[in-house]
């Protein structure tokens, strides 16, 4: 009975479980505005365009504390062609980041890349692109 008791105590105390995160709204884009907004919604790119970014607008990283940022990015071959890592001051509770990433078209191999971005070491985006040669 008193084993009971102290589940059923440990049970109502522990509360309803934790939110699963928001995803955040990714769009690539050639680039952003002075106002840090993206200019256009790439659908592919191509390695002669010469750069790429993928931007993200986050609902939930909170206020108060530091984040960790890190953002992968692969190439078509899955090569990693890409490590950023940044410390996120999130202010208030919508928040934009964006990695850029400068193709360089002698080494890079068109195909499928893949970006995943980390916040304090939690997969949080898992998204792709079309990369062509030209």
């Amino acid at each position: 009975m008193r084993s009971a008791l102290l589940l059923a105590f440990g049970l109502a105390c522990a509360g309803p479980p934790a939110a699963a995160p928001v995803p955040p709204v990714v769009v690539f884009t050639s680039k952003v505005d002075e106002d840090f907004r993206p200019v256009d919604q790439l659908e592919r790119a191509r390695l002669a365009d010469g750069s790429v970014s993928i931007f993200l607008r986050w609902f939930d990283l909170g206020t108060g504390g530091d984040r960790q940022y890190r953002c992968e990015i692969r190439d078509g071959s899955s090569q990693l062609v890409s490590l950023s890592k940044m410390t996120l001051h999130p202010d208030r509770t919508t928040w934009e980041t964006r990695t850029e990433y400068d193709f360089r078209s002698a080494i890079d191999a068109p195909g499928t890349w893949t970006f995943r971005v980390f916040i304090d070491g939690q997969l949080r985006a898992d998204a792709s692109l079309e990369v062509t040669a030209e």
